[in-house]
């Protein structure tokens, strides 16, 4: 990415004119905002006791976000919430401040948080985890002591403490993401934490509320869910995005026997539809994740849950290569991991060859053929199906681990960027590719990860609308002094990534690999 600009956005602020006549002066700058409702915004804000505090290299971040005119709108309405609610003005010493401020004009799901839960923001920067990545352990831990904070709890209020505590962890990732205060596969790897913590705890209310629409946090404790979850896709590999669907199976081990017992196949079903409703509903607290099912085995016609034995014999017997590669990602997520752990065993024989299968080699070269032929119809700003997108770096790994994996234990990993690493190791394929394919990777997410962040809808296709390309490319980073070039740069630059995405993608079965 080419170096930005960002110095004529603090020379701008100190600038000794009214906002109208500096940003009059700089207007290439701010061409996707309204020019007069940004300076008037602007004097508004500073007007105000806490806008005092806005120094030059505070403002000039509200100015080079994804929408400046946004940024310095809900900031001000943030500093009327906090002063109602707090009954004080909100501390501008606050640690990470600078950071923090990249939420607005970037996000407004989280901006709508922030004013409805004015002290999460206190909450969060004062947190030990703004610079440092909070481990899964540390989630389910304050999960538990939010829900032992209540004496009895009822499935609508738990939907409740579920969801805000997504959403402020939401805005504490955010804040490291959006304010570079970590690396961005530990943002990846945070948002995935979340989602399993906030999926353990559902299906241990699922269990419990089954029985009891009015239970206790002890009863949550001592709950035992009827079957056990396995996380696919990006889950499964620790890469989710802001808003991704979470990919699962149910399992169990076998029936008890015969008799309507508590693991009886009614009530597997009764809890696996009870936990798609608390994990996906939307109430007024927002929602957890949309749950995907169609990759259980014998997709939407199959039960919800099936038994460990079940699944092994559909993938012995039915299961085609697609659904192989999509097992590469499988990992047990929440229940009792012994039954995964064991069907997991069973099925890696069939996932991972141990000798070159010719079979195998024309399979899968019939479905790249495939994919080839279905990214050209994608739109070209797709960066997750367009022609050298996200699925053929993908792809392209899961290849190699299928095709290896017996061979090479380290590539059986759930990770992308992981089983990359391996293959260079392994040198099946050559370094140049590797850093080709960990960049574009990397790249790609990134700007996927901006599409979702401003309204957490699951979006992967840049606009084609000017002024929201304009944004994108501030919200990535490039700050130069006209909207417009940052615009051409971010184009330029995604153009030339899935390029050698694509070049690399269609060499697979070249002789170099």
């Amino acid at each position: 990415m080419r170096t930005n600009t960002k110095q004529w956005l603090i020379d701008l602020c100190q600038e000794k004119k009214s906002w109208r006549e500096k940003i009059q002066h700089v207007s290439k700058g701010f061409s996707q905002c309204n020019l007069e409702h940004l300076a008037n915004g602007i004097e508004k804000l500073l007007s105000r006791k806490e806008g005092k505090f806005l120094e030059p290299p505070l403002l000039s971040v509200l100015l080079s976000a994804g929408n400046p005119e946004h940024a310095v709108q809900h900031l001000e309405e943030f500093c009327i919430a906090f002063l109602e609610s707090e009954q004080q003005p909100f501390d501008w010493n606050q640690p990470h401040i600078e950071s923090f401020l990249r939420i607005f004009g970037n996000s407004y799901f989280l901006t709508r948080q922030l004013i409805h839960h004015p002290q999460w923001a206190v909450d969060v920067l004062q947190s030990e985890y703004v610079k440092q990545s909070k481990p899964l352990e540390q989630m389910q831990k304050e999960l538990r002591e939010l829900m032992e904070k209540q004496s009895t709890v009822s499935l609508s209020h738990v939907k409740d403490i579920l969801r805000q505590y997504k959403y402020r962890e939401y805005l504490r990732i955010t804040i490291r993401d959006l304010g570079h205060l970590g690396e961005f596969v530990s943002i990846l790897d945070e948002l995935s934490s979340i989602a399993i913590a906030c999926s353990q705890y559902a299906l241990q209310i699922a269990t419990v509320s089954i029985a009891h629409p009015h239970f206790t946090p002890q009863e949550l404790v001592h709950a035992k869910p009827p079957f056990s979850i396995i996380g696919m896709g990006k889950l499964g590999g620790n890469e989710l995005n802001y808003s991704s669907d979470i990919d699962l199976i149910f399992v169990y081990h076998h029936e008890v026997d015969q008799k309507e017992t508590w693991e009886s196949k009614e009530i597997r079903l009764q809890v696996a539809r009870r936990y798609i409703e608390i994990m996906s509903d939307q109430t007024s607290a927002g929602f957890l994740a949309r749950i995907d099912m169609r990759l259980r085995p014998g997709g939407e016609v199959a039960s919800l849950v099936s038994s460990i034995f079940e699944a092994e014999k559909y993938y012995r017997q039915q299961g085609v290569l697609w659904e192989k590669q999509a097992l590469i990602k499988a990992r047990g997520i929440a229940g009792d991991q012994t039954p995964v752990e064991m069907l997991l065993r069973m099925l890696k024989p069939l996932i991972y060859s141990k000798v070159i299968d010719e079979h195998l080699l024309q399979g899968v070269q019939t479905v790249k053929s495939r994919i080839e032929t279905q990214h050209l119809k994608e739109n070209l700003l797709n960066v997750k199906l367009g022609v050298g997108g996200i699925r053929e770096i993908e792809f392209f790994v899961q290849i190699f681990q299928l095709l290896y994996g017996g061979m090479y234990p380290e590539l059986t990993t759930t990770n992308t960027l992981v089983a990359l690493q391996q293959l260079q190791e392994k040198k099946l394929v050559s370094l140049p590719d590797v850093e080709k394919l960990e960049r574009a990777y990397l790249f790609l997410r990134k700007v996927e990860h901006r599409l979702q962040t401003q309204e957490e809808q699951q979006l992967h296709t840049l606009s084609s609308e000017v002024q929201k390309q304009k944004e994108i490319a501030r919200m990535m980073g490039y700050l130069e002094a006209d909207v417009e070039v940052a615009r051409r740069y971010l184009l330029e630059d995604l153009r030339d990534t899935m390029l050698n995405v694509r070049s690399i993608f269609g060499s697979l079965f070249d002789e170099k690999h």
